[in-house]
């Protein structure tokens, strides 16, 4: 079993005191304890005070209004550097929503939304007000009831992100403009990619805060919080890479683990670099055999027409600058059946830029282009003969020029925030499958050749990095016994269902309940099914089963069809007091999620 870190430096310093001893022919008693060198931190007293709303957004000065004065901030003094604490501190932002009855007898339960850099401070507003609508009429409204009045729910920022200490990589050189497409598989064209790499590497190692941002000081970071809140054990829910750190944080700490959610699992057999190369190829699968369908079941609706193979080859038919854009503009779409509409309109748009007047002012890679005259062309286009529908689609169209526009112009050097957390924390974390920059290029060109939907421009980011040696990935062996509960769908394009299992393979007391047909990445909270064996497992009642199955949610346009019902209606008719309001927090839930679980 690997030890925390303070039981590793009382072994060591405890023994080289003993050996002294000896030596000096000193008495049988036992050496004195060494001094804790993060007791100053574990003994801080936590000032809880009403939160600040005022960097609050609209939908979070709402959602924290409704739940009074039960919310409550606090800033944490953590060290910067874990294993040398006299370094200097940092700050972490954390939010709780109070238990309903305010208890001695309370939990925590501590939510990361996803990333790396996804900021969770606002979870708990959101899962608060979803749970707070509960009813007595259904089971699982009774459980999230019960379930607010049992955990103080706790977000926060992680370290370099939001509200905690920032991380923030910047120079006064630009990142010049590059073609990630197909047609920008040039010499000259990598060699400005890979140029823009190295820019970017080297104004995060000029920052002495980039080391210390990695996984494995956010979970020595929520053991802190855990620690603080008065937990012997940590109760958690995590998303996407928030499963990676839930997995990271158990590894380091497995005495420490209580009820543990992992929603949509990065494979903690592989590596972040490995996720990421995964991604385009199970996206594209998710478009393929979910979404060409859906579409062309409906071609009323999504004007794609009725052939899905057609549908399927939308993307590789574009022109080379529409494409680009339009892929950059589908990679957080494609995480969510909720956002179909917005993936169909994207592709649809792109497909009328890629043809007749406009082709002539469309720019040629990273050169040219009459932004101004195209403007003009899509002002005066019509998309669709349906006027509602046609202003939808030329604001999309709008989007995709002024991506293709942006896509041309040089940039300031400036990583900030989730940007910068991103890139430090898939580069801190665990080496590069390959240092080889012929390697990477032939990754990229493989990507923008066979997945043009899902084309991503970072693959190489971590090719000039320098990687702190001491981050060490924790084996999960130690979590034999744990009843983790995993949920995951089957056609989820971020961390593809194949990748799960292998983690579920290492944890042989966990539970996982699969979603078969779904491809919603970051399912929590879904339907009844899921939902109720969620509320069950936090109020100790895990499934019997090692593994179980909910039924997938009709898709929005086959339910209209069917019977006029709502994709969104959660559960059992009376779940919610308020069926609307809990459809906006659950989309509140999902947009968050959505943004976090996309990276960047």
């Amino acid at each position: 079993m690997t030890l925390p870190l303070v039981a590793r430096l009382a072994l060591v310093s405890g023994g080289l005191s003993l050996l002294t001893l000896t030596a000096c022919g000193g008495d049988d008693s036992a050496a004195p304890e060494p001094p804790d060198p993060l007791q100053p931190y574990r003994t801080q007293i936590v000032q809880w005070r009403d939160c600040d709303t005022t960097g609050f957004d609209e939908d979070e000065q709402e959602a924290a209004q409704a739940l009074g004065d039960r919310v409550q901030c606090a800033d944490i003094r953590a060290p910067i550097d874990y294993d040398n604490p006299g370094a200097g501190d940092l700050s972490v932002a954390v939010l709780r929503v109070a238990a309903a009855h305010g208890g001695a007898q309370r939990q925590a339960l501590l939510f990361n939304p996803g990333g790396p850099g996804g900021d969770g401070l606002s979870m708990p507003l959101y899962i608060g007000n979803l749970w707070m609508d509960s009813t007595d009429a259904t089971e699982t409204g009774r459980l999230q009831q019960q379930l607010l009045r049992t955990y103080d729910l706790v977000g926060f920022s992680p370290r370099g992100v939001g509200s905690s200490t920032q991380l923030l990589c910047a120079s006064g050189e630009q990142l010049l403009p590059t073609d990630n497409s197909l047609s920008g598989r040039t010499p000259e064209n990598i060699a400005l990619q890979l140029r823009n790499t190295e820019l970017i590497a080297h104004a995060c190692r000029k920052n002495p805060l980039t080391p210390h941002i990695n996984t494995e000081s956010t979970a020595q970071d929520m053991d802190l919080i855990r620690e603080l809140m008065g937990d012997s054990r940590l109760n958690y829910i995590g998303w996407s890479y928030g499963t990676w750190l839930g997995l990271w944080y158990g590894g380091r700490f497995p005495d420490k683990v209580g009820h543990m959610l992992l929603d949509s699992s990065v494979d903690y057999t592989a590596t972040l670099h490995d996720a990421y190369l995964q991604q385009p190829p199970a996206l594209t699968r998710a478009f393929n055999d979910v979404l060409a369908p859906y579409a062309a079941r409906h071609p009323d609706v999504f004007e794609l027409g009725d052939d899905p193979d057609a549908i399927r080859g939308l993307a590789a038919e574009l022109h080379p600058s529409v494409q680009q854009a339009v892929s950059s503009l589908l990679y957080a779409p494609l995480f969510n059946i909720a956002e179909a509409e917005t993936t169909f309109n994207l592709l649809l748009v792109g497909n009328e830029l890629s043809r007749g007047a406009f082709v002539s002012s469309l720019p040629t890679g990273v050169e040219g282009g009459d932004f101004e005259r195209l403007s003009a062309l899509v002002e005066a286009h019509d998309f669709s003969p349906d006027p509602d529908r046609n202003e939808t689609l030329r604001d999309e169209a709008h989007n995709v020029v002024e991506k293709m526009r942006t896509n041309t112009l040089p940039k300031d050097l400036k990583l900030a925030g989730d940007d910068a957390v991103y890139t430090a924390v898939v580069c801190n974390d665990t080496p590069p499958p390959s240092t080889d920059v012929s390697w990477w290029t032939d990754q990229e060109t493989q990507v923008y050749r066979d997945y043009p939907l899902a084309g991503i421009d970072d693959f190489r980011s971590c090719l000039y990095w320098t990687r702190p040696e001491s981050v060490r990935r924790p084996a999960i062996s130690a979590l034999q016994d744990a009843q983790i509960l995993m949920l995951q769908s089957q056609y989820d394009g971020a961390t593809n269902a194949e990748g799960a299992r292998k983690t579920f393979a290492l944890l042989p007391a966990a539970h996982l309940l699969y979603v078969p047909g779904e491809m919603t990445h970051s399912l929590y909270p879904y339907n009844d099914c899921v939902d109720l064996t969620v509320a069950r497992y936090f109020l100790d009642q895990p499934p019997a089963q090692r593994e179980l199955e909910c039924l997938a949610t009709p898709l929005p346009e086959d339910l209209e069809a069917q019977a006029g019902l709502s994709r969104m209606s959660m559960g059992p008719q009376g779940t919610y007091a308020d069926p609307g309001r809990a459809k906006d927090m659950i989309a509140q839930i999902k947009s968050r999620l959505g943004r976090a679980g996309a990276g960047r």
